[in-house]
């Protein structure tokens, strides 16, 4: 797999590629890991949904170049996170055909969920391209949380996420529990599998002394970071 920053000798830095279908550069953990990869020597190319006010179709910042595409919001139901994940997959791919042509990728870092956005990496693997698979969220697991029942779709993303993990160089799940899943019911390579979480920045979120105050006259505060969706 190609993927070592270079640049000396008029070489170019080897090119990362980030997709992402459901949060938008520069939010979130996808943000944080464009920025380091390019504070590293590394081309950063990510791939990501417009919104939270980052509408832009191509822009750079921070030495990150950032590609969005417009999606379409889903209704609660099934068929609409279906057709939602259809939509994303084809604009996605639409935007990447110029990348593909030209071959300049060297490593695709594919976010998920879903799973099959794996397969929008292949041509561009095809083309010499290492393929992470960036597992944040087990998406069979999301889908039993999100609609209380397994059923023949929760047996489809389960092939999926096996799909991911025969057709990925790397495998990156967030945590120990995620790694267990991809290796027992996917066959996941250990060798292959690199535990990678995602911690906050110390320039934004850092220890304060605590104030009461805060609290109202309460016996606990609880705080929520992310996003909470239907």
């Amino acid at each position: 797999m190609r993927g070592e920053p270079t640049g000396n000798g008029g070489q170019r830095s080897a090119h990362v590629l980030i997709l992402r279908q459901n949060e938008p550069y520069p939010y979130g953990w996808v943000g944080q890991e464009a920025r380091a990869l390019a504070n590293a020597g590394y081309q950063v190319t990510t791939l990501t949904p417009t919104g939270f006010g980052y509408d832009s179709p191509d822009e750079t910042s921070d030495g990150v170049r950032a590609l969005r595409f417009r999606v379409r919001a889903s209704s609660t139901g099934l068929i609409g996170y279906v057709w939602e994940y259809a939509s994303s997959l084809w604009a996605m791919a639409t935007r990447l055909l110029p990348l593909v042509r030209h071959g300049a990728v060297d490593v695709v870092i594919v976010a998920t969920p879903p799973d099959l956005l794996v397969a929008l990496a292949l041509p561009l693997r095809c083309r010499g391209a290492g393929v992470i698979f960036d597992q944040r969220d087990p998406g069979p697991e999301l889908f039993e949380a999100k609609f209380g029942r397994r059923g023949m779709v929760h047996r489809l993303l389960v092939k999926s996420e096996q799909f991911a993990c025969r057709h990925a160089d790397v495998l990156m799940p967030h945590n120990e529990a995620c790694a267990q899943l991809l290796q027992q019911r996917s066959g996941a390579d250990a060798d292959r599998m690199f535990v990678v979480g995602v911690g906050p920045d110390p320039d934004r979120i850092f220890p304060v002394p605590p104030d009461p105050r805060l609290r109202q006259g309460r016996p606990y505060l609880v705080l929520w970071m992310g996003t909470i969706s239907s």
